[in-house]
């Protein structure tokens, strides 16, 4: 069981959401970092006239269950923020209760808010202190919250009149007054996080230049304030500055100008969804995770390149990539996506090896990767005059039986520490898992990439479908 980020972003035709795709960029990084789980809601489950959306995020548990998502906790955060890229794990704070951060922005917002429901639905009780009155842009929960939401929503159908009327009577809120008390109501133990985690209101903090007027320099000073900056509250300006543009200008200053080129190879190359034949953006993000800086002084062996993309990636993990392909890759050049041939180096009566060149948009040197054009399945087995001293081999060439078996057997003869695995899951080269899975010589110790599932691909007519993970990673015992 995976936590689970949850964002609703339904575009209601107001282009509103336009810039919530860098929320939404900055909690991938959040979910990555923390082995989470990424779920945006982007359709609408009833009419907006209906139910506000705001309203039908507390359908969460149902959805989570229709797409088979088991879960251990779940973060319900609006789509208007940001997280910082070295936020911690708050998963870990929230002692398994109800976790949320109280609305410290305009206390008048709240009171006046929290009098006026109080007074149109609630008898004129208020079960709280306004200092205790919390946002929900930003809660987490679990399953034995469930019952609450289911609450919440039958809540809502029961008495939809009155709080429609009541919305457009208070001016002040849609659900989040309305949340509040029916917390109290029914008994819900809350745990209060810090501020930091759930950072609103910045205007009222005064951490947002938004007059060239104000004294304090023009700069993104609320990312030493706080973790996860909510966008809210941000009144017309001289500026002009609204959520849009800070949500952009935060994104790009906390992730864009700071990313390293591989983070930017990984932005800018094709994944699986729209070139199909090279491994997803998780399997190399995988790769990046598991290995690390501890294999920058070892060599890899790659049989199997197609484009190249992958060896992009391993050009930043390894000393030197070694990839061995059975084809001449300059008939494949489209805009130099692939692997092109540059000069020979050697030339053998079996074998070529060749330098390559790369499509480089990051500015950086693939000077270690070298090209060795070959049949990976000679009875002369692979050249170990050029083929020594790997640590690691990524084998994803001919996906028979016959074929994996006979590459395990070439890359034991190695000595690697490891062994990957690409299509090791993919429901048409169930051959490839059958190879791994009965051999005695290594043992799975990382599955990565994709997940078991339909994935859609642009190149593709059908879905492709994973009956287990997109790939393995495999110790040599």
């Amino acid at each position: 069981m995976k936590n689970v980020v949850f964002i609703p972003n339904i575009d209601l035709g107001d282009n509103r959401n336009e810039p919530y795709k860098y929320s939404i960029e900055s909690w991938k990084h959040f979910c990555d970092k923390y082995d989470c789980e990424l779920l945006v809601l982007e359709d609408l489950l009833v009419p907006v006239e209906s139910m506000k959306v705001t309203w039908q995020r507390f359908y969460l548990f149902d959805i989570l269950e229709q797409n088979e998502i088991d879960y251990d906790q779940i973060l319900l955060v609006d789509a208007d923020t940001i997280v910082h890229p070295d936020c911690p794990n708050f998963f870990e704070l929230t002692n398994h209760e109800y976790s949320a951060v109280v609305n410290n922005g305009s206390f008048e917002w709240v009171k006046r808010s929290v009098e006026a429901y109080s007074q149109l639905m609630f008898d004129n009780e208020i079960p709280f202190d306004l200092w205790n009155y919390i946002n929900c842009g930003f809660q987490i929960v679990n399953k034995k919250h469930k019952p609450f939401f289911e609450f919440v929503t039958q809540y809502y159908h029961d008495n939809q009149k009155l709080i429609q009327d009541s919305i457009n009577k208070v001016q002040a809120g849609t659900d989040q007054t309305i949340i509040n008390f029916l917390l109290r109501q029914q008994n819900v133990k809350i745990n209060y996080l810090p501020v930091c985690y759930n950072l609103q209101d910045l205007n009222s903090k005064q951490l947002l230049f938004l007059d060239e007027r104000m004294w304090f320099e023009d700069d993104i000073i609320f990312k030493d304030c706080g973790w996860v900056y909510h966008f809210n509250a941000i009144p017309p300006n001289p500026m002009d500055r609204d959520a849009k543009y800070w949500i952009k200008r935060t994104y790009t200053d906390l992730y864009v100008d700071k990313k390293s080129p591989l983070d930017l190879l990984l932005d800018v190359q094709k994944d699986k969804s729209t070139y199909h034949n090279t491994t997803s953006n998780k399997f190399k993000k995988d790769l990046v995770s598991f290995f690390g800086n501890d294999y920058k002084d070892k060599n890899i062996y790659e049989v199997g390149a197609d484009a190249g993309l992958t060896s992009r990636v391993f050009s930043f993990l390894f000393k030197s990539v070694i990839v061995n392909n059975n084809w001449n890759p300059n008939n494949y050049d489209k805009n130099n996506d692939w692997i092109v041939k540059d000069k020979i180096d050697t030339q053998k009566d079996w074998y070529n090896l060749y330098s390559v060149k790369l499509r480089n948009e990051i500015k950086h040197d693939f000077n270690n990767i070298k090209y060795l054009e070959m049949d990976s399945y000679s009875v002369k087995g692979w050249p170990t005059d050029i083929v020594k001293d790997i640590s690691v081999v990524m084998i994803d060439c001919v996906h028979t039986f016959e074929a994996v078996n006979i590459d395990i057997e070439n890359a034991l003869k190695l000595n690697p520490d490891y062994i990957i695995f690409d299509d090791y899951g993919l429901s048409t080269m169930a051959e490839v898992k059958q190879a791994v899975d009965n051999h005695d010589k290594i043992e799975i110790v990382k599955k990565i990439g994709l997940e078991p599932g339909e994935y859609e691909a642009k190149d593709r007519p059908k879905p492709m479908k994973f009956v287990d993970s997109e790939g393995v990673i495999c110790k040599v015992k």
